[in-house]
């Protein structure tokens, strides 16, 4: 989605939004294919990912590498007998998984699936959840129902507060999201688009009790008031 292949480089507060397909091959990933040695933080991929096998969300492979902060939302299907997951299709070595959660269905009859990463053999992985709805608990990462993904308190050690790395836009109704994403104003609903659903939304908070955090997501051109005008910015 983003790069096929991540070798010793850093990405940082990145993101992919398109679906990625591969009809042959390994080691796809909705943001990155293959993470080598790489560093990745604060990054997310909303796409649906195929692939024949060790497939993930936000990457396919992970050897030696860490990712830290991010977040995957795309169903992942694989039609191989490698390792599929919501997150990342595999984890070794000594790699590191902190403060990530997928929400993405798995759909595969792979050997090995994870809701979150479908196999790790090796590496750590902390603070890191997924939809247990969403594919199967295989002890990599925890599960959470989907009203307790959209509770601040489920993400036990995130930093929502000091220096926030992560916001919830709306508690019990909306999954995290990154604090760097609220530069994308007019996000209202924090799915990564700005569409109509955003500007009915907005208008919304004319009448409704609203929190600030979403007046201030409304008012596209931060000019103190909502209207139709916000659809015209």
């Amino acid at each position: 989605g983003l790069a096929g292949y991540n070798r010793e480089a850093i990405v940082t507060d990145s993101f992919a939004t398109g679906n990625v397909t591969a009809t042959d091959g390994v080691y796809v990933g909705g943001l990155v294919g293959e993470n080598l040695r790489g560093d990745v933080t604060g990054s997310y991929a909303t796409g649906h990912v195929t692939g024949k096998n060790t497939v993930g969300g936000l990457f396919g492979y992970q050897y030696d590498a860490s990712v830290a902060n991010s977040y995957a939302t795309g169903n992942v299907t694989g039609t191989g007998t490698g390792s599929i997951g919501g997150l990342m299709g595999s984890n070794y070595e000594n790699s590191t998984v902190t403060n990530c959660y997928s929400t993405g269905t798995i759909d595969s009859d792979a050997y090995s699936q994870g809701g979150l990463i479908g196999f790790a053999p090796s590496g750590t992985i902390t603070g890191s959840y997924f939809l247990e709805s969403a594919g199967a608990g295989n002890g990599n990462g925890t599960p959470l129902s989907q009203e307790e993904m959209k509770q601040q308190a489920s993400f036990i050690g995130w930093d929502f507060n000091s220096t926030p790395i992560w916001k919830m836009l709306r508690e019990n109704e909306t999954y995290p999201r990154l604090e760097w994403q609220r530069e994308n104003k007019g996000d209202v609903n924090g799915d990564g688009v700005i569409n109509f659903t955003d500007l009915i939304m907005s208008l919304q908070v004319l009448t409704s009790q609203s929190s600030s955090m979403m007046l201030t997501e409304a008012d596209v051109d931060n000019d103190g008031n909502i209207g139709l005008h916000e659809a015209l910015y």
